[in-house]
């Protein structure tokens, strides 16, 4: 059943984001803030920060590690782009309640996912208060959605089991 629902959940965020693009692209939806350039920048950024923050991740995942560490970070930075279009945090909250959930089935272990998305909320607001003369509001919810998503995954944590970074 957990299966069918992430699939229905992938299914539904890949039409949402098609629509969404397609909105951009027709110009009835402005970007204000997090554009794909941007996306690409700050994916890059916050996992060079992680992997500086856990200095064993290279070794332990290597260079297509953090290739997909990046390409992850994309993906969670163009659902929350998505979801402050759509105003809606709590899409946020599922998603990121859906990330942790595919994640952990892929063993890494909940401190990893949550100081990664500590990170992006860092840089996120850091990134905001360079934005905020020029964007204030659009930059500012940004950063109350990413403050929210991590808000759920604090008060969703699992009991750590282990102090590795990696589950068994």
């Amino acid at each position: 059943m957990l299966i069918f629902d992430m699939a229905t959940k992938t299914m539904a965020w890949n039409c949402i984001s098609l629509l969404n693009i397609s909105l951009r692209f027709l110009g009835w939806i402005k970007m204000e803030f997090l554009d794909d350039e941007a996306i690409e920048r700050l994916a890059k950024k916050i996992t060079e920060k992680y992997y500086a923050y856990d200095k064993g991740v290279l070794r332990r995942w290597g260079a297509e590690g953090k290739e997909k560490t990046v390409y992850s970070t994309k993906k969670t930075l163009q659902r929350l782009r998505t979801c402050v279009e759509l105003d809606d945090v709590d899409r946020f909250c599922n998603y990121i309640e859906w990330l942790t959930a595919v994640m952990t089935s892929r063993k890494i272990k909940f401190n990893v996912i949550f100081d990664h998305t500590e990170i992006c909320y860092k840089v996120v607001k850091s990134e905001w208060s360079r934005e905020k003369q020029v964007k204030k509001n659009s930059a500012a919810k940004y950063v109350h959605f990413m403050k929210e998503g991590l808000e759920h995954l604090k008060n969703n944590a699992p009991i750590p089991k282990k102090d590795s970074i990696v589950a068994e």
